[in-house]
C-alpha cells in the first residue's frame, strides 16, 4: 500500500511547531494543530485521532528499517503475530525492509547520503551512529511523548529512577526510545564457564573448586579418553575470541579479574570504593596468563581459540571433543556451571563476571527519521504495542500457548511447544520468527513471562535463572554508569582503545602461548604506558566522576 500524502498548511502560530533535530539548519514541521473532525467528531491532527483507535482516519503505511536475527525463519512479515493486530486497531501498517548484516554500516551510509531514509528505523543502532546523526532524527521531547506516548512515558517514570532523563542523549534530547526487557534476571549472569559431568564421571573426579583441581581435572581429560571413542581428541578447555560468550576472560574470575560481561574492554579495570583500578598492569593478571600458560604448554587448553571462527569452535563442540567452555547454556543433562574457583594467594577474592539487575534493554531500539511525514502518528503506533501486557508480550514472544501461558493473576509463563516447524531446531528459532524479541516493546517487572522453576523439564530459561542464583553472589560490587557521552568523547575514547586492545590482544597470545617471563612483563609495563592505558583509565574514572 503506497503512503498518504499529505499537504498540511503551516501556520505561525502556536499550533505549528518547529522540532528541532541535532544541529541542523533545518527542522521537522510537525503539525500540531488539532481539528474536530466532522464525520466522528473526534479531536484530529490533519488524518490523525489525538487519542483513542484507530490512530489513523485511513489505513496509512511507514516505511521500516529493521534488523533480521538470523534465528528469523520467516517468509513474510504476516508471521509476526504483533504486526496484523496493530494494523487492524491503529490503521498503521508497517512496511518493513530487513537488514540482516551491517546494520550500522547501512545506516551511515543512508545518512551521509541524506537521501533514502526509512521513514523509522527499528533496529540496534550503536550509540556513535546515533550521536553522529541526530540532523536526521526526530526529537521526543517530553510534552511529546506524554501526550502522544501516554502508555510508554508512564511506564518509564515508574520502573525508572532518572525517568525520562534515561533517554536523553548527550546533548540532553531524546532521539530514541528502548526495545526489549528493561533488566533481564536471565541476563544478569551473562557467559557461564560450563564443564561436562559425564566427563567428570569418566575420570572419577568430582567438580573443581580450585585452580589447582581445575588442572588435574583438566590433564585427566586429556589421559583418560572420557568421551570413550578410544582417540586421542579430547580438547579439556576451549575458548573463542570470535565468541561473545566464550572470550577467554571468562575464566579470569578467581584473579578478582570480572567486568559486567566477558567483553575484554570490560575486564581491563575493576571498579572498588569508586576509584577505577587498573587490572592489566596487576599481578593478578600476571598470575592468571601463566595459569593460562600452564595450561596450554601442556595441551590442556585450546590455543587456536584466539583464531578461531564461531562456526569452528561450536563445531568442535558438537563434536563431543571439549570438557569445559564458557556459554550461554548448554544441555544440563551434559554441562554444569562450575563453581567460582579459588586460586592460591587470591583466596577470597573470586569474582564472576555479571551484575543483577543490568540493563539489557536495547535504548536505541525504535527511531523516527526527519523522512517520515507522520511522526506522532509513528509515536502512536509504538505507544499503543504499551499499552497492556498482553500486547507486550505477543510483540516478544508472539501469541499466547506457543512461548507463554497467561497465569490470569497479570502474569505469564514460559512455555515450549511440543515441536518445532522443520527446520528450526530450538524454540529462540520460533521466537524470532513469529515475534521481535528484544526487539519487541519496552518491558518491565511481571510482564516478561517468566519460566516455570518446577517444571519437569528444564529448558534454557529455566537454566538461565538457576545460573544467575548460582552466581548472583559473586558479581561485582561496583560498575561504570550507563549514560550518554558527548561523541567528541567517545571519540577520544575509541582513539586510546583501538590501540590498546590491539596491543593487548597481541600480548595475551603470545603470553599464553609462549610464556611470561619477569623480563617480558617489565616490557609489558612499558607498553602499556607507550598506548596511554592510564590515559584509558583516567577516561573512565573521569566518566565515573561525572566530569563529562
Amino acid at each position: 500500500m503506497k503512503k498518504m500524502v499529505n499537504k498540511w498548511i503551516f501556520a505561525a502560530t502556536i499550533s505549528a511547531m518547529l522540532v528541532g533535530c541535532g544541529g541542523s539548519d533545518e527542522a521537522v514541521k510537525v503539525n500540531f494543530e488539532k481539528t474536530i473532525d466532522a464525520e466522528t467528531g473526534r479531536e484530529v491532527i490533519g488524518d490523525m485521532f489525538v487519542e483513542g483507535l484507530p490512530v489513523m482516519k485511513e489505513p496509512y503505511s511507514f516505511s521500516v528499517l529493521m534488523s533480521r536475527s538470523v534465528n528469523d525463519y520467516s517468509a513474510s512479515h504476516d508471521e509476526k503475530h504483533i504486526l496484523p493486530i496493530l494494523t487492524e486497531d491503529t490503521n498503521i501498517i508497517f512496511d518493513i525492509e530487513d537488514v540482516t548484516t551491517n546494520m550500522n554500516e547501512k545506516l551511515n551510509l543512508l545518512f551521509a547520503a541524506g537521501s533514502g531514509l526509512p521513514d523509522i528505523i527499528w533496529a540496534q543502532p550503536s550509540e556513535s551512529t546515533i550521536n553522529n546523526n541526530t540532523t536526521f532524527l526526530f526529537e521526543f521531547t517530553e510534552e511529546i511523548l506524554r501526550e502522544y506516548a501516554p502508555n510508554l512515558t508512564a511506564q518509564i517514570e515508574a520502573n525508572i529512577p532518572e525517568g525520562l532523563d534515561v533517554l536523553k542523549k548527550a546533548d540532553g534530547k531524546i532521539y530514541s526510545l528502548p526495545t526489549g526487557v528493561y533488566a533481564e534476571y536471565a541476563n544478569s549472569a551473562t557467559a557461564v564457564p560450563l564443564i561436562r559431568t559425564d566427563w567428570l564421571d569418566a575420570v572419577g573426579m568430582e567438580m573443581p573448586t580450585t585452580t589447582d583441581e581445575l588442572y588435574e581435572v583438566l590433564k585427566a581429560f586429556k589421559t583418560q579418553d572420557p568421551n570413550g571413542n578410544g582417540k586421542d581428541d579430547e580438547i579439556p578447555l576451549a575458548f573463542c575470541q570470535a565468541n561473545w560468550a566464550s572470550k577467554q576472560f571468562a575464566f579470569a574470575g578467581p584473579w578478582g579479574i570480572a567486568g559486567r560481561n566477558i567483553n575484554d574492554a570490560e575486564n581491563y579495570f575493576v571498579v572498588k570504593d569508586g576509584v577505577v583500578e587498573p587490572t592489566l598492569n596487576s599481578k593478578a593478571f600476571k598470575d592468571y596468563l601463566l595459569f593460562l600458560h600452564r595450561l596450554a604448554k601442556e595441551e590442556l587448553l585450546d590455543v587456536e581459540g584466539f583464531s578461531l571462527t564461531n562456526s569452528q569452535y561450536q563445531a568442535r563442540i558438537d563434536e563431543g571433543v571439549v570438557g569445559m567452555m564458557s556459554n550461554w547454556a548448554e544441555d544440563p543433562e551434559i554441562w554444569a556451571p562450575v563453581p567460582v574457583l579459588e586460586a592460591p594467594g587470591y583466596e577470597g577474592q573470586g569474582l564472576k563476571h555479571g551484575q543483577e539487575g543490568l540493563r539489557t534493554a536495547n535504548m536505541n531500539g525504535f527511531v523516527i527519521t526527519t523522512s517520515c511525514e507522520e511522526p506522532l502518528a509513528a509515536l502512536r503506533a509504538w505507544d499503543y504495542l504499551h499499552s497492556t501486557p498482553e500486547l507486550k508480550r505477543i510483540g516478544r514472544d508472539g501469541n499466547e500457548g506457543l512461548l507463554w501461558i497467561d497465569n490470569g493473576d497479570g502474569t505469564a509463563t514460559v512455555a515450549s511447544p511440543e515441536t518445532l516447524p522443520d527446520g528450526m531446531t530450538s524454540d529462540v528459532d520460533l521466537n524470532y520468527t513469529i515475534a521481535f524479541r528484544g526487539l519487541g516493546p519496552l518491558m518491565f517487572g511481571d510482564e516478561t513471562a517468566k519460566p516455570n522453576m518446577n517444571a519437569e523439564e528444564i529448558n534454557d530459561d529455566i537454566l538461565r535463572y538457576q545460573y544467575v542464583d548460582f552466581y548472583k553472589d559473586y558479581f561485582p560490587d561496583e560498575f561504570l554508569p550507563v549514560r550518554p557521552v558527548d561523541s567528541n568523547k567517545l571519540t577520544e575514547k575509541t582513539f586510546l582503545q583501538t590501540e590498546l586492545e590491539a596491543y593487548i590482544n597481541g600480548f595475551i597470545a603470545q603470553s599464553v602461548l609462549n610464556g611470561l617471563t619477569d623480563k617480558q612483563w617489565e616490557e609489558h609495563l612499558s607498553q602499556l604506558e607507550a598506548v596511554q592505558y592510564d590515559a584509558w583509565i583516567k577516561w573512565n574514572q573521569d566518566y565515573l566522576d561525572g566530569k563529562f
